[in-house]
């Protein structure tokens, strides 16, 4: 390790020679400096060894024993303490810190003080080491930082705005100053060599930056691989997983270990632990000391957040295990990582896995008191909106003692594979329930080549719909009856046997159970999946290879984390207005034949009755289909059939539908030609929509459609299928769409797209009000919608809420961001607020530089010019205001100021 090539004048037991030869005493800086960034238990490790090489092995067993103990306990600590990221990180770097001077009092006692290295230095002895290092650190910096200056300019060339040298420079060189104290540090470590600086200095330090940089990147790979269990680092979606949120408080992570700064080991840490100066062929003895800073540095693992980024991944995969031991162990770490991460960006999320988890423990108490903290911290927050919801429900119902899982349905689940997607694992798993555990999965997954659209492999239809689930269901040789969302009636065929279908967003729920206890339908969705539970599946594909092996093995094992993977609870809100008039309206149930008076029994409906309803159900949804298909007489005939038989506003709904469709041909470019002349099928459809009586019942269709497309609302698949149809060019039209983006939003606030398009909708005719409100919940349904919260910003700006504008940018991740229009502008103004001119014409000079064409940029721009007595600059930027959109308010304004100045 590090050898000590000054004499020591304090080692009296050995002759001189032997001495210089021998590692230690270690200068308290040295000392210090490693175990700030390797950890106290390795400058330990050293003195131990120092002792050792002097004879003193009892000193140095004892030191060694009692640290490994120590090493131990932090150990343990750093996986298994409850207390914040803060509090771990501040206590490991105070730990450190009396860890490592605990080492150098006891290489003080027992060995004995360090020479001085800079006693009686001639000042020229400084100059050439300290300025040749602080040039390599600069250089290697510069290198290290050209990954992150490409990654930079990437982004800046996605966006629209003009780019300057100035910028794409500072993102190279930025890094690259970070090296010269770094490297000057070294330098004056070499200007302290007694024997003098050589060139070998030079190509020693650069060979153990290299071994280094290569040795602890491929551990670090190797820790990842062990943290993440082999797998991707979090099988949740984008930055949604980050313990802590980038948008998060200001608060810094206080420990600084070698996993935190990794591009400051080369410079300082390294050279120093090869020997710094030390001979080139001592480089691969000397190298063998990179897999013990390795080890070292495990005490730290866990109070770093990029190891919790890796290590929650592995947390969640092992929560689906169906090894009980690796399920409560996951859970386990799962409550460590709640209590080091309250910021975590999804904390509701992880708690309410952790809740369902201690509930089925029989830990009734700690359960309630998560679903307390999910209810009052997460209040408001659209994105949790259903989380929250839930907690409420078990709040209000809790009653452990109704607890009845033995009155759950034990459905059977289907493994997954390439050709099948969600919805159709929950269908054939519903199948597989029906034909029981004794017809293998493999029978029934045989049947769907019939179904397939290609022949050579299985290609199936999506099923997006209730009437597809018919469709498919009637080829498997089942009965689909569709009815009214309602949860009474679905707890009553749960109690007859039947498992029922939720349907929401195109997605299906298979419910099989209520828990009574808490209030809580619990079911099935197969979209929550994992990656990579769905890449060890596609490995493993081969792998049954006969009738008489499925289930067995890693087959079962792999269906049983399937349905721990796909458990989902739902609220009873589900099943209230308006969320079941208009996201769920339907629910159903595929039964064998002999069932359905069973069914009709639970929904209490004579059989013939309840099928007839159904087959109206389901005909109003095939019309919705062939609307879609874009074929308005299909649509309109299957919207009658369904409102013969069916007393209810849906049909008429579909029918509107089906006369949109035609009706916006006329909006189409060339659709006034009379092309009836040349087709006759087209004069077929024409004639169609002439008769009296289909004119009569559209015209019935489009009162009740207009009449309940404000309250109570429709639903939310009648109105995405209207969408297309609107133009928001138009404002009445515009108002209809901005209407029903409203309605979705008041029963759905979780519904991130939703909002986005509804800001943009308000954007476009420049309602900047209703814009802001509208960003306001998108920002809260999703909360790394970083472009979003600019947006934000940029609007309260021009309402002129400039102290807004600065909170919402506070917590805005810059990134690429930094080189947007939008946000030069918005500083500008916070600037200009806060009184700081220079400040401000920086920025406004910098949004205008980037984007030309808009005007309210000009506006503020002269403006601040005009208030720093620049008036002829003021004029120009006033001028080009006016001049790019001449009828807008800001143009008024701009004009006005330009009358002044004359």
């Amino acid at each position: 390790m590090m050898v000590n090539n000054e004499i020591n004048d304090a080692a009296a037991p050995l002759p001189q020679e032997a001495e210089r030869t021998l590692p230690g005493p270690w200068p308290w800086y040295v000392i210090l400096l490693l175990g700030f960034g390797l950890g106290g238990f390795f400058v330990w490790l050293m003195v131990c060894w120092a002792l050792w090489a002097r004879n003193e092995k009892k000193l140095s067993l004892i030191a060694l024993a009692a640290n490994l103990l120590v090493f131990a306990g932090v150990r343990y600590a750093s996986l298994n303490l409850l207390c914040s990221w803060w509090v771990i990180s501040l206590g490991a770097v105070f730990l450190d810190l009396a860890w490592t001077v605990a080492a150098w009092r006891y290489q003080y006692v027992f060995i004995g003080p360090a020479p001085p290295r800079y006693k009686n230095l001639p000042p020229e002895k400084w100059i050439a080491p300290v300025l040749i290092g602080g040039l390599l650190g600069f250089c290697i910096a510069a290198l290290i930082s050209i990954p992150q200056a490409i990654e930079n300019r990437i982004a800046m060339l996605s966006l629209w705005d003009s780019l300057n040298r100035e910028i794409v420079l500072w993102d190279f060189f930025k890094g690259a100053f970070s090296g010269i104290a770094a490297g000057a540090f070294v330098g004056a470590w070499w200007a302290g060599n007694p024997k003098g600086f050589k060139v070998r200095d030079i190509v020693c330090y650069l060979g153990g930056t290299v071994i280094a940089w290569i040795g602890l990147l491929l551990l670090f790979k190797l820790q990842g691989y062990y943290l993440t269990g082999g797998g991707e680092a979090l099988d949740l979606d984008s930055v949604y997983n980050s313990v802590i949120p980038p948008w998060g408080g200001k608060d810094k992570q206080f420990v600084l270990t070698m996993g935190s700064y990794f591009e400051f080991m080369g410079f300082i840490l390294m050279p120093l632990l090869f020997g710094a100066p030390c001979r080139i062929r001592d480089f691969g003895l000397r190298a063998l000391v990179i897999p013990l800073v390795f080890i070292c540095s495990f005490p730290y693992w866990m109070t770093s957040n990029s190891q919790w980024m890796d290590y929650q991944g592995r947390i969640m995969y092992l929560a689906a295990s169906p090894d009980q031991a690796e399920r409560d162990y996951a859970f386990d770490k799962l409550k460590v990582l709640l209590a080091r991460y309250p910021d975590h960006a999804r904390w509701p999320y992880l708690a309410e896995k952790y809740v369902a988890y201690l509930y089925h423990q029989g830990e009734f108490e700690e359960a309630e008191e998560y679903n307390r903290r999910i209810a009052e911290n997460f209040e408001g927050q659209n994105r949790w909106y259903w989380i929250v919801s839930q907690a409420k429900s078990v709040q209000e119902n809790y009653d452990p003692s109704k607890r009845n899982p033995g009155e759950w349905l034990d459905i059977p689940v289907v493994d997954d594979a390439n050709y099948l997607t969600a919805n159709w694992m929950s269908l054939l798993a519903a199948i597989r329930y029906w034909e029981g555990e004794d017809v293998p999965e493999s029978q029934i997954k045989t049947r769907l080549r019939a179904m397939s659209e290609t022949e050579d492999l299985i290609n199936l239809r999506p099923l997006l719909s209730f009437a597809h689930l018919d469709d498919a269901a009637s080829n498997l040789g089942y009965k689909t009856l569709v009815l009214p969302s309602d949860l009474p009636t679905a707890q009553r065929l749960l109690d007859k046997g039947i498992p029922v279908f939720m349907e929401g967003y195109q997605l299906f729920y298979l419910m099989y159970g209520f828990d009574k206890g808490r209030n809580l339908a619990l079911t099935y969705n197969f979209s929550s999946i994992s990656n990579r539970q769905m890449k060890n599946n596609r490995d493993e594909a081969g792998e049954v290879l006969g009738l008489e092996d499925e289930g067995q093995g890693k087959s079962r094992m792999r269906r049983e984390r399937i349905r721990r993977e796909a458990y989902w609870e739902m609220a009873p809100k589900v099943w209230e207005a308006p969320v079941n008039q208009i996201i769920s309206p339907f629910m159903a149930v595929v039964i064998p034949e002999q069932y359905l008076s069973i069914a009709a029994e639970a929904v209490g409906l004579p059989k013939k009755e309840l099928i007839e309803q159904s087959k109206a159900r389901i005909a109003a949804l095939i019309s919705l289909q062939f609307t879609k298909a874009g074929d308005p007489v299909k649509a309109i005939e299957w919207a009658m059939a369904s409102a013969e038989k069916w007393d209810s506003p849906l049909p008429l709904y579909m029918a509107h539908l089906g006369a949109s469709l035609w009706a916006d041909r006329s909006e189409n470019l060339k659709s006034r030609i009379m092309l009836e002349k040349g087709f006759d099928e087209l004069k077929t459809y024409m004639a169609y929509f002439d008769k009296p009586e289909i004119k009569a019942f559209l015209g019935k269709s489009a009162a009740q459609f207009d009449a309940d497309l404000k309250d109570p609302g429709l639903p939310r698949m009648v109105g995405m299928a209207y969408l297309p149809f609107l133009h928001k060019s138009d404002p009445r039209q515009r108002q209809v769409i901005a209407d029903l983006y409203e309605q979705w939003t008041q029963t759905d606030p979780s519904r991130y797209r939703t909002w986005t398009k509804l800001a943009d909708l308000y954007e476009f005719a420049n309602d900047i009000p209703h814009m802001v409100a509208a960003l306001e919940g998108m920002i809260k349904a999703g909360p790394a919608a970083h472009s979003g919260r600019l947006k934000a910003a940029y609007g309260y700006i021009l309402l002129g809420q400039p102290e807004k504008a600065k909170e919402t940018l506070e917590h805005v991740e810059v990134g690429g961001l930094r080189n947007d229009a939008d946000y030069q502008f918005v500083l500008g103004a916070i600037a200009e607020w806060e009184e700081k001119p220079e400040k401000a014409l920086t920025h406004y000079a910098a949004a205008v530089d980037m984007r030309r064409h808009i005007p309210v940029y000009h506006l503020h721009y002269g403006r601040a010019l005009l208030a720093e007595g620049q008036d002829e600059d003021a004029k120009k930027a006033l001028e080009w205001a006016c001049r790019i959109d001449p009828d807008t308010e800001v143009t008024v304004k701009a004009r006005k100021l330009l009358a002044n100045m004359d």
